[in-house]
């Protein structure tokens, strides 16, 4: 969602709340109303609560929400990310995830479970060969000591072992 829209979305769930109070306050419903996803809502909600809306009627709309299609939403999201993050170790790729869909509005144990669930398709050696190939690429401007010390940091930034960094670089120069 836009930055311009929050403010209009966030006046339209207000009034939806209020107007159908005594009706079907899901998350869902709402985000058909606005036609947004209901993880935008239930984020929303959230800041709309903090700052000082009742709570019970932004409870009531968060309680309405549907658990199942929610870890459903975020599998969906949670997979489509996994290509961006494929040069990074399998710790870091489930951490990464994690950050993501918490950032998108999903709840932690929600994104917690699915980053747990989800099939990662490489092991550490392969995504380690790739980052590292792909550091050499970045930093083949630099002398020798400094580009390894360049490629190195690279890849613990991607959450790979400094043990096995170095194995791996030791072994391409014998």
């Amino acid at each position: 969602m836009k930055h311009s829209y929050k403010l209009s979305d966030a006046i339209h769930i207000l009034t939806y709340v209020d107007i159908y109070k005594n009706d079907d306050l899901s998350s869902a419903r709402i985000a058909a109303s606005i036609e947004a996803n209901a993880s935008v809502v239930r984020n929303l909600m959230s800041k709309l609560k903090k700052a000082g809306v009742q709570d019970d009627m932004i409870d009531a709309a968060l309680a309405c929400l549907d658990e199942e299609t929610e870890r459903s939403n975020a599998t969906k999201l949670a997979r489509r990310l996994t290509h961006s993050i494929k040069e990074q170790s399998s710790r870091m790729q489930r951490q990464t995830l994690v950050n993501k869909l918490v950032t998108k509005g999903y709840s932690f144990e929600i994104a917690k479970q699915v980053s747990e669930s989800i099939e990662l398709d490489e092991n550490d050696d392969e995504a380690l060969q790739r980052t590292i190939a792909k550091a050499k690429r970045l930093y083949a401007t630099f002398d020798q000591p400094k580009r390894n010390q360049k490629i190195q940091t690279y890849c613990v930034r991607k959450g790979f072992n400094i043990s096995a960094i170095k194995e791996v670089l030791e072994g391409e120069n014998e």
